[in-house]
């Protein structure tokens, strides 16, 4: 077990990870921190819908939960698309072009 795994659950790593990318790649595309951050927001609010439905579905059929639905995955998500955002906003800001 890594030093980070010990105090942050790899789960919430994942969604800090692929929220990173999204705010990165979003707001490098689009040259604006707000639209990536919204974007990673969004899709860590579509995530946790998603593991609703799962789950709802799965308890019409008898079936256990997919995956608990979780606000700090979420939050994990839009953190990761701030810092993200930030890192391409800070880029543009300070001359890459």
């Amino acid at each position: 077990m890594g030093l980070i795994s010990k105090y942050i659950p790899v789960d919430k790593q994942l969604h800090l990870i692929v929220g990173f990318f999204i705010g990165l790649i979003v707001a490098a595309i689009s040259r604006q921190f707000l639209t990536g951050c919204v974007v990673a927001g969004a899709a860590g609010v579509s995530k946790e819908c998603y593991d609703w439905v799962s789950n709802y579905l799965n308890a019409k059929k008898g079936l256990p939960k997919v995956h608990d639905v979780d606000f700090f995955d979420y939050l994990a998500t839009q953190i990761g698309g701030v810092v993200g955002a930030g890192l391409v906003t800070l880029a543009i800001t300070f001359g890459v072009k």
